[in-house]
């Protein structure tokens, strides 16, 4: 048998509908060939058994509800601490907490973003802050007399008025390349 009709064969065989279908077939023969067998026997004790499973899981106990009460505090409690155990140690969700650090004397803040809920995060929302006030820092196009184009950009404070020219920042994607260098190795 060639490896095409080999697999062929391994999807038919190993399909639910295939394996269900096979059973009630095998059962059936089972049961017409083998009459010394009492099937019907077999069914009652495995019934019987499980019931047995079964009732103690329904059994009643009588405790009042002040009881009870009582008795569940401990566990919510150790639920809840175990819980945020849990959030405080998982290793991946550290550097969400990395959201502001400053390069070449300016303040940058930023938000993480999970990329389409895979759990893999990008820096969104990336700001420049003042580094004497904190306040977000605006920017204006500058252009050259005589010209449209714009020749450069100015940051300014508009609280303190504190300015900064354009080549004095560091780039956008500098910047983020930094922050996940540091997200990686300091969280």
């Amino acid at each position: 048998m060639n490896k095409k009709k080999k697999s062929k064969l391994i999807k038919f065989l190993t399909n639910p509908w295939t394996v269900g279908i096979g059973l009630v077939i095998f059962g059936a023969f089972l049961n017409g060939k083998f009459k010394w067998i009492n099937f019907s026997k077999i069914f009652e004790i495995i019934k019987v058994g499980l019931s047995y499973i079964g009732k103690f899981f329904i059994y009643k106990v009588g405790l009042p509800v002040w009881l009870l009460m009582i008795i569940s505090i401990p566990f919510i409690f150790f639920f809840g601490i175990m819980i945020t155990y849990y959030f405080k140690k998982n290793p991946e969700n550290k550097f969400l907490n990395y959201t502001e650090d400053k390069f070449d004397n300016i303040i940058f803040r930023w938000e993480w973003k999970d990329i389409y809920k895979t759990g893999k995060y990008d820096v969104y929302d990336l700001h420049k802050h003042c580094p004497k006030c904190k306040c977000i820092l605006n920017s204006k196009s500058l252009y050259s007399p005589g010209r449209s184009t714009r020749t450069s950009e100015l940051w300014y404070c508009p609280n303190c008025e504190y300015k900064i020219g354009d080549n004095e920042i560091p780039n956008e994607k500098d910047i983020i390349a930094l922050i996940s260098h540091r997200a990686e190795n300091k969280c």
